[in-house]
């Protein structure tokens, strides 16, 4: 008979934590600072996401955006929305 181990309620057990833990706080600056960024973050949040969720759906994102730059060699530019 196998047991499984107790775990935190809300915490993500999946995936590699170094990175998780690398880019928590740049992301949670990101939200605040870049408005890029803080609009995604509170788009979500009007979605009804929880805070959680929605930090780490915008550290994706943040992470998609720095390896784009790197792969390009590339400035970076976003694209906002127009009014939507």
């Amino acid at each position: 008979m196998l047991f499984r181990q107790r775990r935190r309620p809300g915490r993500l057990c999946r995936g590699d934590a170094k990175p998780r833990t690398a880019l928590w706080m740049p992301a949670l600056t990101a939200v605040r600072r870049n408005p890029w960024l803080e609009a995604f973050y509170d788009r979500l949040r009007a979605q009804g996401k929880p805070a959680k969720l929605a930090l780490v759906v915008a550290m994706r994102k943040l992470l998609i955006a720095v390896y784009a730059v790197a792969k390009a060699r590339k400035p970076f530019v976003p694209r906002l929305a127009c009014g939507k």
